[in-house]
């Protein structure tokens, strides 16, 4: 028998795959299974031994970790694998970066070890305040800037920590004093477009560290960036900020949770590299 004259019943093929049949109509609505014929009285799906493969394809990719669009494609024209490449080496990037957080995290690493990194335009809610320094305060005005995110339907987006930046200076300088009052701006990631309250970061190239510990330890390290930059003939554009990772949840001596100042943080700046003439000059003015 010619494997054209095989077609199965959705029971049938679901059956063979090991899934159930809403998932293979799942793959139906998302584009990437079409039966090979359709009873236009009954409404019966019927599915060939080419779905069969395309299927049983689909599944594979699913277990490799690529998503509905990453598939699509791969189907659409399945000669080029370069789409399922350059998804698969982003997320290699991205489990690389998250491997590197979570032995932060277990180790109780807290050295100083800066990097620099490509930041994409990104969308943020922003709120600014003039107001003096200290965690307490800080984290007051960044717990209602939140509220009133969430408040105003913002939509947030998750894989992203709350930025705080400012433009003071002194934390570069090693003269840090909470009692001095300065500007500081709380951005909000979000997934929705700009608008009068939502602000687009351009692309920047950020010279950071990561932090993880307490807040008040964080700040003894601050001044080694500037003076990293300096090393790596690096010039700061842009105020000094911090991307907090994930703040830490423990239980007090009465069982209950809260907040700490304990945080796995991003600290750092903007930066631009600076190459004969055009570096003496921006060390002189800086």
């Amino acid at each position: 028998m010619d494997r054209a004259e095989y077609i199965f019943k959705i029971g049938q093929l679901a059956k063979a795959c090991s899934v159930s049949r809403a998932t293979i109509l799942r793959m139906e609505e998302d584009g990437l299974l079409v039966p090979a014929r359709k009873d236009p009285d009954s409404g019966y799906r019927y599915y060939s031994i080419e779905n069969l493969l395309a299927v049983r394809q689909i599944l594979y990719l699913r277990g490799l970790g690529f998503n509905t669009d990453a598939i699509r494609r791969h189907l659409d024209d399945p000669a080029d694998p370069s789409p399922l490449l350059r998804e698969m080496e982003s997320k290699v990037r991205e489990m690389t970066k998250t491997l590197w957080i979570l032995q932060q995290m277990t180790d109780g690493v807290s050295g100083f070890s800066p990097s620099l990194m490509e930041s994409p335009p990104r969308n943020y809610f922003m709120r600014t305040c003039v107001m003096k320094g200290g965690a307490e305060n800080l984290r007051a005005f960044g717990q209602r800037s939140l509220g009133e995110a969430v408040e105003k339907g913002i939509r947030l987006d998750q894989s992203r920590g709350i930025f705080i930046s400012t433009d003071r200076t002194d934390i570069l300088h090693g003269s840090f004093c909470p009692e001095v009052p300065y500007l500081y701006t709380f951005c909000i990631p979000t997934l929705d477009p700009p608008d009068k309250d939502i602000v687009t970061y351009p692309a920047q190239t950020i010279l950071s560290f990561l932090w993880n510990g307490e807040y008040s330890t964080l700040l003894e390290n601050a001044e080694k960036l500037g003076v990293e930059a300096y090393r790596r003939r690096l010039l700061p554009i842009g105020p000094i900020g911090g991307e907090i990772l994930l703040p830490l949840i423990v239980s007090n001596e009465d069982g209950e949770d809260g907040q700490t100042d304990h945080h796995l943080f991003r600290m750092g700046f903007p930066v631009m590299r600076l190459e004969g003439e055009e570096r003496e000059k921006g060390l002189a003015e800086s």
